[in-house]
């Protein structure tokens, strides 16, 4: 009977830990996103940023911007430039950096209770007496999990900061 009631906290304690994580998520409504018509947002984006472009006749094309006027745009890729018109273009997005920070510390959350679990059951078998080595074994793998979210979380993702009608 004891070991079920262990394994119920167990339990518990994942379902209460990652409810702030996903849970809200899931049950989410999709945010409807504003038109974005506008060339201002264009304009205002700094030279040398990375751009992808989506023409209308369907191909795309990546490069860093150059400059922006109201009815051009031109990108520098791979030393040359890419002059397009404004009427040309569908879609403008920007490319950015995407933080890390919440991967990490649902890999931290994960590792942790994983080593709580491990603890649990080893302590269970009476294989530590003390509770130094249990936290021990959940700092580890917390780390290892937070790593983990780090590797996972790095790299881009794109923003939509035009779309021709």
């Amino acid at each position: 009977m004891k070991y079920k009631m262990n394994a119920a906290a167990l339990i518990l304690i994942v379902i209460l830990t990652f409810i702030p994580f996903g849970l809200p998520t899931a049950f989410a409504q999709p945010i409807s996103r504003p038109a974005v018509e506008t060339w201002n947002l264009v304009k205002a984006v700094a030279p040398g940023e990375s751009l992808e472009i989506r023409l209308k006749n369907g191909d795309t094309v990546n490069g860093n911007l150059k400059s922006v006027t109201e009815t051009d745009l031109t990108l520098l890729r791979r030393g040359s430039d890419i002059n397009l018109r404004r009427d040309d273009i569908s879609r403008v997005y920007q490319t950015v950096r995407k933080s890390s920070q919440k991967p990490v510390l649902v890999g931290a959350a994960a590792g942790a209770l994983i080593g709580v679990g491990i603890g649990a059951a080893v302590h269970e078998k009476k294989a530590v007496k003390t509770g130094a080595t249990f936290l021990l074994v959940a700092g580890v793998t917390s780390t290892i999990g937070a790593l983990v979210g780090w590797g996972l979380g790095r790299g881009k993702s794109k923003v939509l900061i035009y779309e021709a009608r």
